[in-house]
């Protein structure tokens, strides 16, 4: 039986480590989606949201490297949910997403990254696991704050984007 992230520092690295590569997986390939869909704004967003993902797997490599990292299956994770907190929903996303709704959908991942970090800090018997894991939850609300700030800075969201005026055919 595998061990959940609170309980060791090697699985703790294992499961942030897998966290952010996942998130940051996901976001690019949104941005890939939301550029073929000509939606060059939103492209944009998830292409620096998917690098900064990026960065913060390679800044959990270097803190980790001393260590033996277990090589979990993916059913082995311990996760809040199904899939990692920071997961995209991806029946959340359509190709006519407005930026609100696209930043709200990353805004919820940030936000259960944040309490899964929060919960691993307030679980764990470990020191050094806690001040990880609140370091961590402290990004992952840097990156809601930020989320916040961009969706702020919108302004009102328009009407929703999701009217397709001319959806593909779909024969029965």
């Amino acid at each position: 039986m595998t061990q959940k992230a609170d309980s060791s520092i090697e699985y703790f690295f294992a499961h942030a480590l897998a966290l952010e590569l996942e998130a940051s997986e996901r976001l690019y390939d949104v941005a890939e989606m939301m550029e073929v869909h000509n939606n060059k704004a939103l492209a944009d967003l998830f292409y620096e949201l998917s690098q900064e993902s990026s960065q913060h797997a390679a800044s959990i490599k270097k803190q980790s490297n001393h260590l033996d990292l277990p090589h979990l299956k993916p059913w082995e994770f311990h996760w809040p949910g199904d899939e990692s907190p920071e997961a995209l929903d991806t029946h959340e996303l359509h190709y006519l997403l407005s930026p609100h709704q696209a930043l709200d959908v990353v805004l919820d991942c940030e936000k259960r990254a944040m309490e899964y970090y929060q919960s691993v800090a307030r679980t764990t018997k470990n020191s050094e696991i806690e001040a990880l894991a609140t370091a961590f939850a402290g990004e992952e609300r840097e990156h809601v704050n930020l989320l916040m700030e961009r969706k702020k800075a919108l302004g009102q969201p328009a009407l929703d984007h999701r009217i397709d005026l001319d959806p593909p055919h779909m024969p029965e």
